[in-house]
């Protein structure tokens, strides 16, 4: 910690908005030292002490510009062509206003900062590869196609030198129609894909086997529920080149696999992620109601048929009558509540379907 008796002045968080990544703004209490003509940056939690190891704008009186430093680190600015560079391959997975291109000015390496999505990425000096600081040993691949989830725009793709290869993919807070978004592209007949920016807070970890043809995951049933929907929203009339089945087959895949049943307890999240799923079958009602003759069909049309599979539901159904086995191991659990409310909204308008999620006869 310093004590300094030289005069500070508060200067407004509104002055570094266009100027600054999001966080330097938003986290710190700017002061500018009339002594060492400098604004020095403190956290929101301490704004009465400077420690040495601060972000600290100084003057550049050989260049005349400002740069905000922290000991040997430089933040690299914004618009300068080395850090547009860099924010535009990591922009598949965060807006620019929340990248922060740092440099060292001893070892010579530059760093790619995702502190939202915990996320760290390194260049150094002698190399021309972005390497991985969660992933060690792994580089952001130049091809980023996969073989499948065609159209998913939020991925960035790793690769290791002995060509293994790792998908990650953000994770949002909340599964629904404003957190992952989709529509038909009008230059394809693929559907694109977007996870919203400003909902995610971490990632899932994907391996890619491409000798076997599948995506691997973690074990975390979320991450399969996450890598079923995707799969489904992706789907298209032809076979993915890694999977060598659709979509659509790729997704019911995983929602009828053992590891998706094995659960003593499905979280908050799972029913929500598992609502999406279900609600991409179409709905369809008796025409007229009276009578069970005939039906409507009401599709989606920003989704491909193949998406709107029947059995959609019928497999999420069954995930829920195992859940409510559970019950009596959990007596009192607000999950089986919400999973009731699900039930409820996806019951709605969709009078052919019995209480599983079959076609009355």
């Amino acid at each position: 910690m310093i004590l300094t008796s030289s005069r500070l002045d508060l200067v407004p968080s509104r002055v570094f908005r266009d100027w600054l990544p999001h966080a330097f703004v938003a986290d710190f209490i700017h002061w500018y030292d009339h002594a060492a003509n400098e604004v020095v940056f403190r956290p929101r939690q301490s704004p009465w002490i400077t420690d040495r190891d601060c972000w600290r704008l100084k003057h550049d009186t050989r260049t005349k510009d400002w740069r905000l430093t922290k000991g040997l680190n430089v933040l690299a600015n914004s618009n300068s062509t080395s850090a547009r560079v860099l924010s535009k391959i990591v922009r598949s997975m965060e807006e620019a206003q929340h990248i922060h291109i740092v440099f060292n000015t001893t070892s010579k390496t530059v760093d790619v900062h995702l502190p939202r999505l915990q996320l760290g990425f390194f260049v150094d000096h002698n190399a021309d590869a972005i390497y991985s600081r969660q992933f060690r040993g792994m580089v952001i691949d130049s091809q980023q196609n996969i073989g499948t989830l065609t159209g998913l725009t939020s991925k960035l793709v790793l690769k290791r030198e002995q060509s293994e290869r790792t998908i990650l993919i953000p994770v949002p807070r909340k599964f629904g129609i404003s957190s992952i978004r989709y529509a038909q592209a009008s230059s394809s007949a693929h559907v694109t894909v977007e996870i919203s920016k400003e909902d995610v807070t971490k990632v899932y970890a994907y391996n890619l086997d491409e000798v076997l043809g599948r995506i691997t995951d973690s074990g975390d049933l979320e991450a399969k529920l996450l890598l079923s929907y995707l799969h489904a929203l992706t789907s298209s009339c032809l076979p993915d080149p890694l999977t060598k089945v659709t979509g659509t087959e790729a997704a019911l895949q995983i929602l009828q696999s053992a590891a998706v049943r094995s659960f003593d307890l499905l979280t908050h999240r799972n029913v929500e992620l598992l609502e999406q799923i279900a609600a991409l079958s179409t709905r369809r009602s008796f025409y007229p109601k009276h009578e069970k003759v005939m039906q409507q069909v009401s599709w989606n049309t920003s989704l491909s048929p193949l998406s709107q599979h029947p059995q959609f539901r019928t497999f999420v159904y069954r995930i829920f009558d195992h859940a409510s086995k559970m019950h009596v191991f959990y007596p009192g659990h607000d999950v089986f509540t919400v999973i009731q409310d699900a039930r409820k909204r996806l019951s709605s308008g969709t009078s052919i379907f019995d209480g599983t999620g079959k076609l009355k006869l």
